[in-house]
Parts: C-alpha cells; structure tokens; sequence
C-alpha cells in the first residue's frame, strides 16, 4: 500500500502513520518523503523503537543523497561558488573595517553607507568583528548612535537614519543584522 504525506507533516507523525496501517493490516506501506523512497514493514508491536529506527533510516538516506550531490559537478561547482562568495564578503568586510577610519561621522549617510556594506557582507562563515563594530561606533560616534536606539513616538527623517543605525548596531551586538535594515536603508538613502 501506499500513502502520501500531507504538506506540513514530519517525518516522524509521517513514519508513525505507516506503522499503524502496516500493524493494523499486516502490510508493507510505501512513501514518499521529501524525494526520500521508505517502506514500512508490518512490526509485531507499536512503539517508539520503531518510529526511530525509520526515522534514522531516513535521516540516513537523506546525507547519503547529500554527499552523492555534493561529489557531482553539480555539487562540486556548487560548493565552489560557496567559497568564492564567501572569500568576496570577507574581503568587503575586512576593506570596510580598514576603512573605517574613514566615516565621516557628521553625515548620516557616510555611516548608513559603511554599516550597509557590512550589512550586505555577513552571511554565515564569514569573520564580523563585531566587538570591533560596537567600540568603533562608541568611540568614533561618540556615543550618539547606540543599540536599539529610541527615537520617539514620532520622528524625522534623521531621527529615522538615529533609529535604523541603532537597529544596526543591535543586530551586530546580537549576531545578525535584521532585515529591516535594508529597507529603511534605501528608504534613507533616496531621502537624501
């Protein structure tokens, strides 16, 4: 017999449903999970053993179908293209922070524009020095933009660019910039 999983299901509840239909009518049910083929044979009892031992069949097919992919060309160019990104991004974000002292600290923009590079550089495996960023902006900043930053219940447009950098520095401090970042960025930016 054969089932379909539903969108949404695990693996697990998927699993759990097979073994109660093979338990129940002492046959093998088939599926489908996620490009995974499994077939699920009537066991002698229900219990947990046997969700996990399918589970672990499954989770064991899925790296074999992974390390196959990445020792195809496909796979290989794939993961050269990885380390290729990830070497320009560490380069951009090392070139921002020797640039650093370059900001001009009295235009907004200056700073918008050097925390957008950063911003637009840190993805995962890259080196973000970011007690670096932090005493950077305390020392040079002297202190005016600092993480989550509060700008009133209503603000201008450079209490907007305030806000948007303290959203920055916040996400430094905490390990990832949020996406707000960039859409208030541009919106920023064209104001000027």
């Amino acid at each position: 017999m054969r089932i379909e999983p539903t969108a949404g299901d695990t693996i697990e509840q998927t699993v759990m449903q097979a073994l109660c239909i093979a338990y129940d009518g002492k046959i093998n049910v088939q599926f489908r999970f996620n490009g995974i083929e499994m077939e699920i044979f009537p066991p002698t009892l229900l219990n947990d053993g046997f969700v996990h031992h399918y589970v672990l069949e499954f989770k064991n097919k899925i790296k074999l179908q992974h390390e196959e992919w990445l020792n195809s060309e496909e796979g290989k160019k794939f993961k050269q293209d990885q380390i290729a990104h990830r070497t320009f991004c560490q380069k951009n974000i090392d070139k921002a922070m020797f640039e650093a002292s370059n900001i001009d600290w009295t235009d907004v923009k200056s700073i918008l524009n050097w925390c957008n590079v950063i911003f637009e550089n840190w993805i995962v495996g890259i080196n973000v020095p970011q007690e670096e960023i932090l005493f950077l902006f305390a020392e040079r900043g002297n202190g005016e933009h600092v993480p989550n930053q509060y700008c009133g219940e209503k603000y201008s447009g450079d209490k907007k660019a305030e806000w948007i950098i303290g959203q920055f520095l916040s996400g430094v401090k905490n390990g990832a910039i949020p996406d707000v970042f960039s859409h208030f960025y541009n919106e920023i930016i064209e104001e000027k």
